[in-house]
């Protein structure tokens, strides 16, 4: 199979004959050195931190301003500038702020659609079950089914 790579809404997404490598780049370089996705991962706490940081500064910017930040027009104003600051860093750093991890093509164990988009059930690192949810292109989707099919197929043939 020739390696192919899709772009998803956070990072890319790399596939060849032998894993799934969600990458920052979408590089092969990058994809064939990242590291299995294992049960101390957690793709979520810098964009956590970077969320806190930002409501931390909005709210010492205004205090050195002198503007007026107490009561609701100061808590809106406060809220509304750190949500639209953490949305406009989401949206230009969101391939930055992606996980880079690899799902080996062996431990996958099943895909399946759903409104939040496909569900990738394998085995992590640490040979536990594990979901997690990525909206995939159509066709990434079908070669992830195909490789399902062909690998049921030949263990019910093998075994």
């Amino acid at each position: 199979m020739e390696r192919r790579h899709f772009e998803l809404d956070r990072g890319y997404l790399n596939l060849d004959e032998h894993a799934l490598y969600f990458t920052r780049s979408g590089n092969w370089q990058d994809a064939l050195g990242t590291p299995e996705l294992s049960g101390g991962f957690s793709p979520r706490r810098t964009l956590h931190a970077l969320f806190g940081f930002l409501l931390i500064g909005a709210r010492a910017f205004f205090e050195l301003l002198h503007l007026p930040t107490r009561g609701p027009q100061g808590l809106l104003l406060t809220a509304g500038l750190a949500g639209l600051g953490v949305l406009v860093l989401f949206h230009t750093f969101r391939h930055d702020l992606a996980p880079s991890y690899r799902i080996p093509r062996s431990k996958l164990l099943s895909a399946n659609t759903t409104e939040q988009g496909t569900t990738l059930h394998f085995l992590d690192g640490t040979m536990k079950e594990r979901n997690v949810t990525v909206k995939l292109p159509p066709e990434a989707f079908e070669i992830i089914a195909t490789w399902l099919e062909q690998d049921h197929t030949g263990r019910s043939a093998g075994g």
